[in-house]
């Protein structure tokens, strides 16, 4: 339950901006871009902890391993949602809305200066009460946590490919792929998350 009312506060803030701050797609998934690499750096932290606690060959093997099959993962990921947005948008470009993305102005404020903080200080905050404060440094082996996370991008690379496959078909507007993104992490949770 805890992780269902974690997983509907993250989906909170992309559709505000979509409904009621008039947020693009892309701009959105440049929240969620940058939602995944600090998730990605806390994962790397947890693994630290993992490792000076347990130590042992087999562990920081597993981890630079993981870390390597992570990162191309996410690569691939974000190869696959940039060609997407080609797809839909042939006159997009990448520059104009990172620029627009940091220098979108809500309350007078740049929203860059507060999402970047907003997203970093939120995994943090994940990272002490959902790990440090339970000792899972202690408990959690580096492989099981590796497994959980790699198994999860496998599963967004999948959804990713398939929406790939519906936007060259029927198109997709950016309701469709706001919901999508939204859904993503529930429908894992509730049907795919691997059992270790």
């Amino acid at each position: 339950m805890q992780k269902f009312t974690q997983l509907f506060a993250e989906a909170i803030l992309p559709i505000l901006g979509f409904y009621y701050w008039d947020w693009s797609w892309y701009f959105i998934l440049l929240f969620y871009i940058l939602d995944v690499f600090a998730k990605e750096l806390i994962l790397n932290l947890q693994a630290n902890r993992i490792y000076n606690t347990q130590g042992g060959d087999e562990t920081l093997l597993t981890w630079k391993k993981s870390t390597v099959k992570s990162v191309l993962l996410g690569l691939s990921v974000l190869t696959l949602l940039h060609l997407l947005q080609y797809i839909r948008l042939p006159d997009f470009s990448v520059s104009n809305e990172i620029v627009n993305f940091f220098y979108h102005k809500e309350m007078g404020l740049p929203q860059g200066i507060i999402l970047i903080p907003l997203i970093f200080v939120n995994v943090w905050m994940q990272y002490k009460m959902n790990f440090l404060k339970l000792n899972l440094h202690l408990k959690m082996k580096m492989s099981q946590m590796w497994s959980e996370h790699i198994h999860y991008r496998l599963f967004v690379l999948g959804i990713v490919s398939l929406g790939l496959i519906a936007t060259t078909v029927f198109g997709l507007n950016d309701a469709v792929l706001l919901w999508s993104a939204v859904l993503v992490p529930f429908i894992y949770l509730q049907f795919f998350k691997k059992e270790v």
